[in-house]
C-alpha cells in the first residue's frame, strides 16, 4: 500500500463513518441502543484508522523518499458527541490483539 492509498484509505475510513453515524442517528429512537451502535460504529473506524496509520508509520520510516501526509490527512474520526470521553481513552489504551 503506497502513501497516498493510506490517505484515500482513511478519507474513506472517516466519509464512511460520518454517514453510518448519521444512518444510526435516523433510525434509532432509544438512547441506550443508540449509544451502543455509535460506539461500535466509532470502536470499528478508530481501529480501522489505527491499522492505517501503523501501515503509514511503517511505510514512512522504511523509505525516507515516501511522502508525507499532513495532520489533517492524518485526522482520525471524531468520537460522537452522545458518547463519554472516556470512551476516547479507551481506545488509546486499549491494546489491539487482532492484527
Amino acid at each position: 500500500m503506497s502513501v497516498k492509498q493510506i490517505a484515500q484509505a482513511m478519507e474513506r475510513n472517516r466519509i464512511c463513518f460520518e454517514a453510518r453515524i448519521g444512518r444510526i442517528r435516523t433510525d434509532q429512537s432509544g438512547a441506550g441502543e443508540l449509544r451502543n451502535l455509535l460506539a461500535g460504529a466509532w470502536l470499528s473506524s478508530m481501529q480501522r484508522h489505527y491499522q492505517l496509520l501503523w501501515d503509514y508509520l511503517q511505510l514512512r520510516d522504511d523509505a525516507a523518499h515516501q511522502p508525507r501526509l499532513s495532520m489533517e490527512q492524518l485526522r482520525a474520526p471524531v468520537r460522537p458527541a452522545e458518547l463519554p470521553e472516556a470512551l476516547s481513552r479507551y481506545v488509546t489504551t486499549t491494546r489491539q490483539t487482532d492484527h
